[in-house]
């Protein structure tokens, strides 16, 4: 495949066409790549199979409130997910981490950040380019504004550490959330 008398990866998609975003990803890459190459770093594509055989792993998924999201999971422990909204904003799923911790990043929209604190609900607002983490312990729960982009770094320990908090999910239910918007 061949894209402005330049030849793309044999993994490149197939639906390509200048007229769509994908064709600006992949000049970008392509761009990166020219860039690196005249400064004399040398950078190899590796693909999923490298990864795996260092225990990184892609799980992506349809969550059932509609946002979609993007996994890179490491057999450590630690994950990178990139979590797309939808156009019906609502909240997650309430939980809380023994372990694990949690370090958002908001690239498009906003999201309100519910946490639990001494049996209270404290909601906080934040805006694109806005950052926050959340310690183990604390009972959170995430609301994303339509199409809104949130990147989750989590990290901390090895075994699934994620359990149910139907306590926050019943407080927030009473939540008026016009009241943050």
């Amino acid at each position: 495949l061949w894209v402005q008398g330049k030849a793309l990866p044999s993994s490149a998609p197939r639906y390509l066409h200048p007229d769509k975003p994908q064709f600006e990803k992949i000049a970008s890459i392509q761009h990166l790549q020219i860039k690196a190459k005249e400064s004399g770093v040398k950078m190899k594509r590796l693909y999923d199979c490298d990864a795996s055989q260092h225990g990184i792993h892609t799980i992506h998924h349809e969550m059932d409130n509609g946002e979609k999201r993007f996994r890179l999971v490491s057999e450590h422990g630690s994950s990178y997910i990139l979590t797309q909204g939808n156009v019906n904003s609502c909240w997650q799923k309430s939980h809380v981490h023994d372990h694990k911790r949690e370090y958002y990043i908001v690239e498009r929209g906003y999201v309100l950040l519910a946490r639990m604190i001494d049996g209270k609900v404290k909601i906080d607002k934040f805006c694109e380019n806005d950052s926050f983490s959340v310690s183990p312990g604390i009972a959170h729960n995430v609301w994303m504004s339509d199409n809104a982009i949130l990147h989750t770094v989590k990290f901390g320990a090895k075994e699934d550490d994620w359990n149910n908090c139907e306590e926050l999910d019943a407080l927030l239910s009473e939540v008026d959330i016009q009241r943050f918007l």
